[in-house]
């Protein structure tokens, strides 16, 4: 590309709560590691951090040239995001036996300069393998969504019912992961309030409920298997995981 030629950067992503380390790995991913996942990779990003919000820019031209890039191997591979997904989630399962394994702060005290090396390099490979897998979905997404828009427009002259078409295609219920957890609470709510006892716990203070509910075996069963399920949920990398506290606090704004 001539030195030139103007670069158009536009910001694809802004987030609170976020840490240089790791995201620094997934940006190194996309500009390298993908590039063997899907046969391209970016080579402008520029990722900026103030204080804990991080600020992800592209540039428009070389987006779209990964975009439609990424789109093409769909149409040359209907089914390559479902190779991709079983990769990732096996790359995720070894990813968690090996942080298991390592998350010892004792052993680690203990254990030379080079093994911690060795771990971080390990670390980093993991990691990247993931993204890597992960990302191209993203890259793509708006250049499939103009292509669902113009190829549902030939086949459908009614506008809502057009629209109506793309969302059903472009939606998938199983990631609206918010809304399981929400639905999830509100059945929990249910079964709360068809006892007295139980729902007299929630109308003191949010360290007194939390008291009661502790002292309940069996509702405390129930509020630690909803905890269990979807703690992760509220977890970026900086964001402390749901527990039995923010769940009720959450619930109590409400």
């Amino acid at each position: 590309m001539p030195n030139n030629k103007k670069i158009e950067w536009f910001q694809l992503s802004q987030r609170q709560r976020m840490s240089p380390f790791p995201n620094y790995l997934s940006m190194e991913s996309i500009g390298k590691e993908m590039k063997s996942v899907v046969g391209v990779a970016y080579k402008r990003i520029v990722l900026m951090f103030e204080e804990n919000h991080m600020y992800l820019y592209f540039d428009k031209a070389d987006h779209a040239r990964v975009g439609k890039t990424v789109l093409k191997e769909v149409f040359e591979q209907p089914d390559i995001f479902i190779k991709l997904g079983k990769k990732q989630k096996d790359f995720a399962k070894s990813f968690y036996a090996f942080l298991k394994k390592n998350n010892n702060p004792t052993r680690l005290k203990s254990v030379s300069n080079g093994h911690l090396a060795g771990l971080h390099e390990e670390y980093v490979k993991r990691y990247k393998q993931v993204y890597s897998h992960y990302f191209p979905v993203l890259a793509m997404e708006n250049y499939l969504f103009k292509y669902l828009q113009k190829y549902i427009a030939t086949k459908e002259s009614d506008s809502k019912k057009a629209a109506h078409y793309v969302d059903a295609l472009i939606t998938e219920t199983k990631a609206m992961v918010n809304r399981q957890e929400s639905l999830a609470a509100l059945k929990l709510c249910t079964i709360i309030t068809k006892r007295k006892k139980w729902t007299s716990y929630f109308k003191g203070s949010v360290a007194n409920t939390v008291a009661s509910i502790k002292k309940d075996n069996e509702l405390l069963k129930l509020m630690k298997s909803h905890e269990k399920k979807f703690f992760w949920i509220t977890r970026d990398y900086d964001d402390p995981i749901l527990i039995l506290r923010t769940l009720l606090s959450a619930s109590k704004r409400v």
